[in-house]
């Protein structure tokens, strides 16, 4: 739908790596009249080169564009991926304008881990949403985010390889704080909400971003599979449910209460520091997760969500 200004509208969710938005997009890409791309960015765009093309790659808006959804042909999709010298903005155009044709909504999952808590091979974050900066002369922005406490994010994200040595608590408190920052801006669901009410928080979604909201995807969600992140086909993938946090230690409880970055996010997204847990208590303490168990191993998915 074009606006009074003649721009066309463009719809973005935000969010942070491990944070929940590989299921949200999953329950938004399986609805009816909606076109996903997942993760695009264009930090990880930019950095696409003969070394980085095996982990960059995924992340090109043309190319999800003719392999999930069909809307250029191979010959299109070749010559548009190798010509590195256009720029992002004229690459999502192309895919907006396909979908226009088809009459589907196009849906832009951010990858916002590159902007405010990146790692090799991308630069050093810039704590803007760089996908909004890139698009806003040319496209009405409407845009959310989904966020995750903090705690049970950082537990997530230190597991993955490409973590280690590149991030420290402090680094990604201070990018968390920064995104949070953000969200207040345009509005923003809680991935705890969500596990405890998944209907009502999509609804909100869908509102904020002038989607059609379809009921279905709280049974088609679970067979969608036109994302990137975190699919691992061994887990049991049926419901979203809450589900224990994982142990850690006592340390880093006390890091993250010395940390004034954690307390203002906390302030900033409405979150509660764990009640009852101060520093050297009880190892474990109850908090929402989508997936009844957690893979061991670490893959090229570890980029991601």
């Amino acid at each position: 739908m074009d606006s009074n200004n003649g721009k066309p509208t463009i719809r973005i969710l935000h969010h942070m790596a491990r944070s929940g938005g590989t299921i949200i997009s999953r329950c938004l890409g399986c609805m009816r009249g909606v076109t996903l791309l997942s993760e695009v960015n264009p930090v990880p765009y930019r950095a696409i080169t003969p070394a980085t093309a095996g982990a960059c790659m995924q992340f090109h808006p043309i190319l999800q564009a003719y392999k999930w959804h069909e809307l250029f042909t191979v010959e299109e999709a070749e010559m548009l991926c190798v010509q590195t010298s256009l720029d992002y903005a004229t690459l999502i155009e192309l895919v907006h304008r396909r979908c226009t044709e088809r009459g589907t909504t196009l849906l832009l999952r951010d990858w916002s881990h590159a902007d405010f808590t990146a790692h090799p091979p991308f630069p050093a974050p810039t704590y803007r949403l760089s996908i909004v900066d890139a698009l806003q002369d040319r496209f009405n922005i409407l845009h959310t985010a989904s966020v995750r406490h903090p705690i049970d994010q950082w537990l997530s994200l230190r597991r993955l390889m490409v973590i280690h040595g590149h991030v420290s608590l402090s680094q990604f408190l201070y990018g968390y704080r920064r995104f949070a920052e953000k969200c207040v801006e345009m509005g923003f669901i809680r991935y705890d909400d969500l596990v405890a009410s998944p209907e009502t928080e999509i609804q909100k979604i869908c509102s904020r971003l002038d989607l059609a909201y379809d009921s279905s995807f709280a049974t088609n969600w679970v067979k969608y599979s036109k994302v990137t992140g975190d699919m691992n086909q061994n887990r049991a993938e049926t419901a979203i449910k809450k589900l224990p946090r994982r142990d850690f230690e006592a340390e880093l409880l006390q890091q993250f209460e010395s940390n004034s970055d954690y307390w203002e996010s906390l302030k900033l997204l409405q979150f509660a520091h764990p009640e009852g847990i101060a520093a050297g208590a009880a190892r474990s303490i109850a908090a929402p997760n989508f997936l009844t168990r957690e893979s061991s191993t670490a893959s090229q998915q570890d980029l991601h969500l």
